[in-house]
């Protein structure tokens, strides 16, 4: 379970929140704990259930052996030499936990005329955001985990010689977990914040994209994964990430119409006219 000890710490953060009881004019998303709540536990029982069992689904023979010639090039460019692959895993799950801090921060403190100290109504909000957040990273790494017992794909350390016994986790590569749990939590976060229509979104949406980006690339550092993993990672996160919050949490806006009576010039003829604002 020590991979799994980022994520973890994500669970504990974003559950700890408070979580508001009943909507508010003010509220800027809908939360429906009927929907969320089984989508969220079934996605993390799925993930921890894979976690725990590994060892015993996982076979002894990888499917996916091969690599490709970008591949190959980008891990011989960007990993970092075999004294501080370590270093490089652990700087992956620091930058991996602060992705939910940076987004849970940017609800708590942002108001309408800028950067403030967060009051009951917004710390109520950043409660169902930090929910949602979950929520998107639970349904992205549901998928990651099904695909990942299905590709088996080894892990690019295993290529050296010096490497040992292989152990289940050596045969999971494809695709990074880690790096899908980032562009989920860091695309939620920054859609939450464009819901509730923030007066910095370029700044939230740059800082959100650069620390997950940083993860994928901290985890071809690590020589955890290739780069087409880091790759599939970040666009099926970053597609969790837009979709959870846009599909099931957008509010709904009240639809307009207006409408103008008006005689045509010269003529007994009027035109009436009909404007839709959905």
């Amino acid at each position: 379970m020590k991979h799994a000890t980022p994520i973890l710490f994500l669970m504990i953060l974003l559950l700890s929140l408070p979580a508001p009881v009943h909507a508010a004019e003010e509220d800027w998303y809908d939360y429906s704990p009927q929907i969320s709540v089984p989508l969220t536990a079934f996605g993390l029982s799925v993930w921890i259930a894979g976690e725990l069992l590994k060892d015993n689904l996982v076979p002894d023979e990888a499917r996916w052996t091969a690599t490709n010639p970008v591949d190959d090039a980008v891990r011989d460019t960007f990993r970092w030499n075999s004294a501080h692959t370590k270093d490089a895993n652990m700087a992956s799950n620091i930058v991996l936990g602060s992705i939910p801090v940076a987004g849970l921060a940017s609800l708590l403190f942002s108001s309408a005329s800028g950067w403030s100290s967060p009051n009951a109504s917004r710390a109520r909000q950043a409660g169902y955001g930090g929910l949602i957040m979950l929520e998107s990273a639970s349904v992205a790494m549901l998928a990651n985990q099904v695909v990942k017992f299905l590709v088996l794909r080894k892990r690019p350390y295993t290529r050296d010689s010096s490497y040992g016994e292989m152990a289940a986790d050596d045969h999971l590569s494809f695709y990074s977990g880690h790096t899908t749990t980032a562009f989920a939590l860091a695309v939620s976060g920054a859609m939450l914040y464009d819901m509730k229509g923030g007066n910095h979104p370029g700044a939230v949406w740059t800082a959100a994209l650069v620390l997950a980006t940083g993860v994928g690339y901290l985890r071809i550092a690590a020589d955890k994964h290739y780069f087409s993993d880091v790759l599939v990672g970040a666009l099926l996160g970053a597609a969790a990430g837009y979709l959870v919050p846009k599909l099931l949490h957008q509010k709904d806006k009240e639809p307009t119409v207006n409408y103008s009576v008006m005689p045509l010039p010269s003529s007994d003829t009027w035109i009436f006219g009909v404007t839709f604002a959905l």
